[in-house]
């Protein structure tokens, strides 16, 4: 069933795997949100894979389209996104990686938290996820994420990650 309405959310990415240039300032940039990634997961055991983290939407707020997830909602949800491709632009034949992991982290200060945690706070948090993507599929993708992760390239934090969900009500 196509649902009814569709928005879209975006939010900024960070690689997690860097270049050897820019490798101790990416990771003390994702202390937290590298945590994310599964305990069997080793980046650097893995190079044909670039892993990157995000907030993918903040749940208890509203974005710029005036839609929001709730916070049940966004706990229900972010399982649900785990699995599912990567593409860019939104379109669907552009297939670069997929969501590794999905969980929650403190709006704000990026500290995993637990649904538990998100859920007793009662105040919005991050929806985040740890993604893989093929290097061979886009090899210039790949590197631009990987010199934009540095604070001093002039595309630092310039990219974003969005996502579409689809609902009826």
């Amino acid at each position: 069933m196509e649902p009814k309405y569709k928005t879209i959310f975006a939010t900024q990415i960070r690689a997690i795997d860097a270049d050897e240039s820019t490798r101790n300032e990416a990771k003390a940039s994702l202390t937290q949100l590298r945590n994310l990634l599964p305990a069997n997961i080793n980046p650097e055991d893995e190079p044909a894979l670039l892993f990157v983290a995000g907030n993918l939407a903040v749940a208890g707020l509203v974005n710029l389209n005036d839609d929001g997830v709730d916070i049940e909602t966004g706990i229900a949800i972010a399982k649900g996104f785990e699995r599912q491709q990567i593409n860019l632009e939104h379109e669907r034949k552009n297939v670069v990686g997929y969501i590794v992991h999905a969980g929650f982290s403190e709006l704000g200060t990026d500290r995993v938290i637990t649904a538990d945690e998100a859920r007793a706070a009662g105040k919005p948090f991050n929806i985040a996820v740890v993604m893989a993507l093929w290097r061979t599929v886009d090899k210039d993708l790949c590197n631009y994420i990987l010199e934009s992760s540095s604070p001093t390239n002039p595309d630092f934090k310039s990219l974003s990650l969005s996502f579409e969900i689809g609902f009826n009500g």
